[in-house]
């Protein structure tokens, strides 16, 4: 009905991207920056789209482009701490995380983020911690229970491993 309506590209890729179509997302992205240069929300569909792809420059550049336009835009921050890291820059991927949830603090994907970082530098009491926050916001968050499983095994603590195995397992 409007095809210059850029928040119905945006919204349509984001379908496309949770749906695994990861091309018509990134067209649909495309076009919503097109018609509108200033959507901080298109720039971070497109980031997760080149994250996806292994293109982390541009992942980088549109997570940048995002935060830029709207800085307080958590997703942004959350998306960009990702790939920071995957290339293994971690102070700056916990930046990066510790950001997201300063400005959200019901943003359950970012406290498991940040615990999968934690786990990664070997802090693990911090990711059991998010891992359990992460749970709180949502009770039905199986990967939370199934990475927070890993961390109590790696502290020798196997029966609140085992506990979670099961709950996620129910899910």
């Amino acid at each position: 009905m409007d095809s210059s309506y850029a928040h119905a590209y945006n919204g349509r890729g984001n379908v496309y991207f949770d749906l695994g179509e990861q091309q018509k997302a990134l067209d649909d992205y495309n076009k919503a920056i097109e018609l509108d240069p200033s959507y901080a929300f298109a720039y971070n569909g497109r980031g997760n789209v080149y994250r996806g792809f292994g293109e982390r420059q541009k992942a980088l550049d549109d997570y940048n482009k995002a935060i830029e336009l709207d800085p307080s835009f958590a997703y942004a921050y959350n998306g960009r701490g990702n790939v920071y890291s995957d290339l293994g820059e971690q102070q700056k991927a916990l930046e990066d995380y510790n950001k997201a949830i300063e400005l959200d603090l019901n943003y359950k994907f970012a406290y498991r983020n940040r615990g999968l970082l934690y786990s990664k530098l070997g802090n693990l009491e911090a990711a059991v911690k998010d891992y359990t926050q992460a749970i709180q916001l949502d009770p039905k968050y199986k990967n939370a229970y199934l990475n927070r499983a890993d961390a109590y095994s790696a502290l020798g603590q196997e029966s609140l491993a085992e506990a979670d195995r099961k709950a996620a397992a129910e899910l």
